[in-house]
């Protein structure tokens, strides 16, 4: 039946060979006319569920008290109430208040702070009008030392950093405002040089969507000059290059032009797309254009075409299909990011196939015979060697598989699961130096957000403030932690000022006016509505998280959950922000990773079986393609190379990789066979079928994965690294393990 579908295909390409590629090239143009909806976008949005829970009360609060993303800023100096200093910093807070999407500044010149006592009391700045100095210098700064709102946020303990926090504006998942808001940053601090730092959540998003398209602009024409210089090598023919080189570039504009049709934006796991289609393209067009050339010259023109459409139209299909299907089986996964990978590489891979046996032969149907170079005439004596060595040493070659499989099951528990957006740029990088160093002297730059909820007035009463009050300075021991406020430090640094009492022995009557003093300002107003609702029901607690670890934060997050539900009772609590997210990420992508793999598995292994109709040659087929998977997964182990976002792709990416030189070795065995009586000796004219093609394919996919080693980008390196040793060890499982394994089935059936 396949062959007759194929016998279909050829004699409609033949006879409308000009109309395709006609058509070819009219989507093609089409397709490139999308390349200016182009967008990035790294917000952890497209790694959560639409619509779960955590999304949904993470929205919830953003409406009710605000975005909680920040620029979070440091000046080096030598004295920060310096005449000189203050004046500098003065120059700053005001360039940044003239950013669009900044908000609020805060800062010593900027901070609305409560000053003064009795009945004094005022929110100003710290420093109002000129600097302090001596004593009331000194005092100033132990005073921001103890202020339960503004400590080490301000003024670094050592004296030596002036921090500034930049409250935005933009509406959530905005990317491109946020860009813009970190370039205009960048430019007001500029004058500064090496003294100035600049992180934040915002900053370190637009980071990642720098390195992005600097990969895709610098590596997308590498790896295309690398494929075509090695497809001059294996074919020393300008079409041999030129027909592989269409099928790869028409492919993925065809993919991405799907991708940015369907409204989808570039991610750091989406970012993978491109290259990796472009890889993968090659390998049927490789296939194809070999078994031509080598029978164009004997058997003409249309007879070669025929031929080869017979003899390589089925392993094509089938390669295509398995590689899709291990692609898809991430489509399961609830992570919209992966989902997106795996629809729109498998749409890629399919994109390839119909472009192999639909667009490549019309273009042959339509040029002169191609024959091999009189220059190189290939004996295909390596293969003979190898087919020998093979029949020679078959149970060693089993026997080190066994192994190798052995070792990296024992690695795999090694993995580690983490997601730290830190680790994705490299040591040295500027926003990992300037995020550690601030971290160092200011204290965490993410945020995590605590949300308590009770009833109408719940947060007017004295004793419950004052749990909350210690509820804060208990969060503030928390390793990792770094500063805790809420409404009841605003009240407790009002009331310190105002009568010196803690906020538990004031009654219902004083909260209320304390809370009045804050609203009676407009910076007091919104300062009070980032901690509070208007009903005084629910209550915010902002965190400054300093730890970069998933794992780390998990801990953190228990013991929160419970403490919380120790002091508060009568309350609900959600654990929501930025922080928490990369948290829920973590999980989420262990299950999913667990789920796709075991669909990748059962289907591909399903296609197997249905395709070489035999359960044994389709359950030993998959032998050669679980071992690169499994020594992926050790080699993470082992290398400690985390499971997260940017790797959890590559298990089924492995086993899409690994299994089409393996069809395409049984097939042609198969075909031998007909006229062999053993696979021993149909084993010899196989691989000099297809080893010439499995090696070039091979390298193609090496080099073309090779190039993200070169990546200041740790996702894009990672994903290169593990993509080059899957290629590696599925190339040596198809040339020796996939032929003994058929060797020892044959001999146990004679």
């Amino acid at each position: 039946m396949i062959d007759r579908l194929f016998s279909l295909i050829d004699r409609f390409v033949a006879a409308r060979s000009r109309w395709i590629v006609a058509v070819t090239v009219l989507l093609t143009v089409a397709a490139a006319a999308t390349a200016p909806l182009l967008r990035f976008d790294s917000s952890f949005d497209r790694f959560l569920i639409p619509d779960s829970p955590d999304l949904t009360a993470y929205h919830d609060f953003a409406d009710r008290f605000g975005n909680d993303r920040l620029l979070v800023i440091g000046i080096e100096c030598a004295d920060p109430l310096a005449p000189g200093t203050v004046a500098e910093l003065r120059g700053v807070v005001a360039g940044l208040q003239q950013v669009e999407g900044v908000q609020r500044v805060y800062s010593l010149v900027s901070a609305p702070m409560v000053r003064g006592t009795g009945d004094t009391v005022r929110l100003a700045p710290p420093v109002d009008g000129p600097p302090p100095a001596g004593s009331a210098a000194a005092e100033l700064l132990a005073h921001l030392d103890g202020d339960p709102v503004y400590a080490r946020r301000l003024v670094s303990a050592d004296r030596h950093l002036l921090g500034i926090l930049a409250t935005l504006n933009p509406p959530r998942a905005d990317d491109e405002a946020y860009r813009r808001i970190t370039e205009a940053a960048r430019a007001v601090l500029a004058p500064l040089g090496d003294r100035a730092h600049l992180s934040g959540e915002p900053v370190i998003e637009s980071e990642m969507n720098r390195f992005m398209r600097r990969d895709l602009e610098t590596f997308i024409p590498i790896t295309l000059v690398l494929t075509a210089a090695t497809l001059f090598y294996l074919f020393r023919s300008l079409l041999g290059v030129a027909l592989p080189m269409a099928a790869i570039v028409i492919s993925t504009v065809w993919a991405l032009a799907i991708f940015l049709l369907s409204g989808r934006t570039v991610n750091n796991v989406s970012s993978m797309i491109p290259p990796l289609i472009m890889v993968i393209a090659a390998s049927d067009a490789v296939h194809l254009f070999n078994h031509y050339r080598s029978h164009a010259h004997l058997l003409g023109r249309t007879v070669a075409i025929t031929e080869t459409m017979r003899r390589i139209g089925p392993g094509c299909l089938m390669t295509s299909v398995t590689t899709a299907a291990g692609f898809a089986s991430l489509m399961t996964s609830p992570i919209p990011a992966l989902d997106d990978f795996g629809r729109f590489s498998a749409l890629g891979v399919l994109f390839s196939f119909c472009l192999t046996i639909f667009a490549l032969p019309a273009v042959l149907h339509l040029l002169p015979v191609v024959s091999p170079p009189a220059t190189r005439v290939v004996h295909g004596g390596w293969t003979i060697a190898l087919a020998d060595c093979i029949k020679g040493a078959t149970a060693t070659i089993l026997a080190a598989t066994l192994v190798l499989f052995a070792v990296s099951l024992a690695a795999i528990p090694l993995i580690r699961v983490e997601t730290n957006d830190l680790t994705y740029f490299k040591e040295g990088s500027r926003i990992r130096t300037d995020t550690a160093f601030l971290q160092h002297h200011l204290g965490g730059v993410r945020p995590l957000d605590l949300v308590l909820t009770g009833k109408p007035d719940a947060f007017t009463d004295p004793e419950r403030l004052a749990r909350l009050a210690r509820f804060g300075e208990w969060l503030r021991t928390i390793e990792g932690i770094d500063g805790a406020t809420s409404a009841a430090d605003l009240l407790t640094a009002l009331f310190a000022r105002f009568d010196g009492q803690p906020i538990g022995d004031h009654s219902r009557q004083a909260i209320a006016q304390g809370y009045l003093f804050f609203e009676f300002s407009e910076e007091g107003g919104e300062e009070l509505a980032r901690y509070l609702s208007d009903d005084r029901a629910i209550a915010h607690i902002a965190l400054q998280e300093g730890e970069s670890l998933t794992s780390k934060m998990k801990v953190q997050i228990e013991q929160i959950r419970a403490r919380a539900a120790h002091d508060f009772p009568e309350l609900d609590l959600e654990v929501t922000g930025y922080a928490h997210f990369y948290m829920l990420i973590s999980d989420l992508i262990v299950s999913s990773q667990v789920r796709s793999l075991a669909l990748a598995f059962v289907l591909v292994t399903a296609m197997m079986i249905l395709h070489f109709r035999s359960w044994r040659i389709g359950l030993l087929s998959m032998v050669p393609n679980i071992i690169p998977v499994t020594c992926t997964f050790g080699l993470m182990g082992v290398a400690r190379i985390p499971l997260n976002s940017a790797t959890a792709m590559v298990a089924s990416i492995a086993l899409g990789l690994a299994v089409d030189d393996t069809i395409h070795f049984l097939n042609h065995l198969q075909h031998e066979r007909r006229t062999t009586p053993s696979v021993a000796l149909a084993l010899a004219p196989t691989l000099r079928a297809v080893g010439r093609p499995t090696v070039y394919t091979s390298v193609i996919l090496g080099i073309g994965f090779g190039t993200l080693l070169f990546s200041r980008f740790v996702p894009s390196f990672y994903f290169g690294l593990l993509a080059v040793a899957t290629v590696t060890i599925a190339l040596v499982g198809d040339l020796f393990l996939a032929p003994a394994l058929m060797l020892a089935l044959d001999r146990r059936r004679g």
